[in-house]
């Protein structure tokens, strides 16, 4: 029928309308959100995953040297670095941290592994391999962001070499007989 509904039916009516929508709009935002954090969870886990690569799980012995390390990064991707790499008749490793924590500091791993492969492959020396890894990571930092590393290379007849930048000492176990 004509005019069933009075002004104030068609008033209430836009009004509860209006709340409708606004309700389905968040609900809408809501639900992206959601999306967007499963998503990034997926990222991190898959960040995770590909850093987990360059960092060693287990070293073989090696010129009877035993090793062991662990790593368990604080968030799911972290600036913690280590690696090992053996060329001719000496081994080579280096331990890094990144300040802060996250992707940010993650990525900045990846420069130093790149880094340090370079730097080994190309037989520099301990002192050479950190004024070379500073030189190429120093301008790509965020301000405010340092590395600490310390790096250890053992030669056949097990003498070793270390230098270190800020970094705590690593562990050395000697086996007494």
């Amino acid at each position: 029928t004509p005019y069933f509904y009075k002004k104030d039916d068609l008033e209430i009516l836009e009004a509860m309308a209006s709340q409708l929508g606004l309700k389905l709009s968040e609900v809408k935002l809501i639900e992206g959100l959601v999306e967007a954090r499963r998503r990034m969870d997926s990222d991190l886990r898959m960040g995770r995953d590909v850093q987990s690569l360059i960092i060693p799980s287990s070293i073989p012995p090696w010129n009877s040297i035993r090793f062991a390390s662990y790593y368990e990064p604080m968030t799911e991707v972290s600036g913690d670095y280590f690696d090992v790499i053996r060329k001719g008749s000496s081994l080579t490793a280096m331990i890094a941290d990144v300040s802060g924590h996250g992707v940010p500091a993650a990525l900045i791993t990846m420069s130093i592994h790149h880094a340090f492969n370079r730097c080994v492959e190309g037989g520099y020396g301990l002192v050479e391999m950190l004024d070379e890894i500073n030189e190429a990571l120093r301008p790509r930092l965020p301000d405010g962001s340092y590395i600490t590393a310390q790096i250890i290379r053992i030669y056949s007849d097990q003498t070793y070499a270390v230098v270190n930048a800020g970094h705590i000492r690593a562990y050395h176990y000697r086996q007494f007989s």
